[in-house]
């Protein structure tokens, strides 16, 4: 087996939530006509087919919540999202547990996910 080296987290969380910040303030604030004509052309991408999944389930026990959630969801934030979801995740297992192959597995995740988007 590979030994997996020490990850020092340092700022990453903090990092990670300044850059989602800013990333979706910049793709929510600015229009950028080319994004939004391939998010609305393309076909649904995995990532938005499981959250809209999701969301169905959630707004069948929460029904006010189909006005917000239903719509189709903006690609990039959605992997936006989930990026930092993957990173807030990874900093929890290597602070509390120190299991720093999940650094690994998470960049592997992150690129599938950008990937497969």
């Amino acid at each position: 087996a590979l030994e997996q080296p020490e990850v020092h987290t340092g700022r990453l969380l903090v990092g990670t939530f300044v850059a989602l910040f800013f990333n979706l303030l910049t793709l929510l604030s600015v229009k950028n006509k080319p994004f939004v004509y391939v998010s609305e052309a393309a076909s649904t991408s995995w990532l938005q087919e499981h959250v809209a999944d999701l969301t169905r389930s959630l707004c069948g026990i929460i029904p006010g919540l189909s006005s917000v959630l239903l719509p189709r969801m903006n690609p990039f934030v959605l992997i936006n999202v989930a990026g930092a979801l993957s990173l807030s995740i990874t900093y929890m297992l290597i602070e509390i547990n120190n299991y720093n192959a999940v650094d690994t597995a998470s960049a592997v995740a992150i690129g599938l996910m950008t990937f497969g988007t």
